[in-house]
């Protein structure tokens, strides 16, 4: 995988490995990864009513957040998660690294986007490889307990798939009955 020239401390080339990983994940457990307007068009099968969805999905921000753009003059300014598993009605946000750096500091600013109501309330924050182990992602998932924030914290590889796997049962349970 090619290092992107302004990728100095390799944070696109572990945002790329994470979002493998989470579709190798997800496809083995035969549920969607969808985080492009293309990916919701041909889910949806319809261009028109897979890009509403799309829009509606991109458009993740409010509250004060939206307070702050427009103070700013900024119109649009929205948030992109790691994606969207329409089966499971499931948003993730994915932290993979195999250094410590930017994702220790970037989970205090999601911790308030959390509070804020910047994300949907089917978040799935997940941490895999060095995110795991980190004192700040172990901070991220207390805090979450501590105050009852809409967020499931997962931790690895494994407890991912365990938890895809329950959700993709339930999943075949409704679409059966």
């Amino acid at each position: 995988m090619a290092k992107h020239k302004e990728d100095q401390h390799g944070a696109c080339a572990s945002g790329i490995r994470g979002e493998q990983l989470l579709l190798g994940a997800l496809k083995n457990n035969h549920l969607s990864l969808l985080n492009k307007v293309e990916d919701f068009e041909c889910y949806y099968g319809n261009e028109g009513f897979g890009r509403e969805v799309w829009s509606g999905y991109k458009k993740i921000g409010g509250g004060i957040f939206a307070a702050a753009a427009r103070a700013v003059g900024r119109k649009g300014q929205c948030f992109v998660t790691d994606g969207y598993c329409p089966e499971i009605n499931v948003t993730f946000e994915f932290k993979y690294g195999r250094a410590h750096g930017t994702t220790e500091e970037k989970v205090h600013c999601d911790l308030n986007k959390l509070r804020e109501g910047v994300y949907p309330d089917n978040l799935w924050y997940i941490f895999v490889g060095t995110p795991e182990k980190s004192t700040h992602s172990a901070y991220f998932k207390m805090i979450v307990e501590k105050e009852n924030l809409p967020c499931r914290v997962i931790f690895g590889m494994e407890a991912l798939n365990e938890a895809l796997r329950t959700e993709e049962e339930k999943y075949a349970v409704k679409l059966a009955s």
